[in-house]
């Protein structure tokens, strides 16, 4: 058996999340990622097409990035960071 069959076996289709992540800039879509397990794509995404951290991005260039859960229809918006001041 190999290593593919064996986290087939440990990850069943129906554990893994079923994502949607939408990329846009000012309204207009840019990209997007269906059918993903995380977010990590469009990351990945984000950093390559634009020449600033994705905190910027978000806070200050007009990005969002939405994630939508398929299988629960619960969806979200990334955000930028915050600095909790203590």
């Amino acid at each position: 058996m190999n290593l593919f069959n064996k986290l087939g076996e440990i990850l069943k289709p129906e554990q893994l999340e079923n994502l949607t992540v939408t990329i846009s800039k000012d309204g207009q879509i840019k990209k997007v990622f269906e059918n993903q397990n995380d977010d990590s794509f469009a990351f990945g995404w984000m950093l390559r097409n634009q020449s600033n951290s994705t905190d910027w991005a978000l806070r200050y260039e007009g990005w969002k990035v939405e994630v939508k859960n398929n299988t629960t229809g619960e969806n979200y918006f990334w955000k930028p960071y915050s600095k909790i001041n203590i």
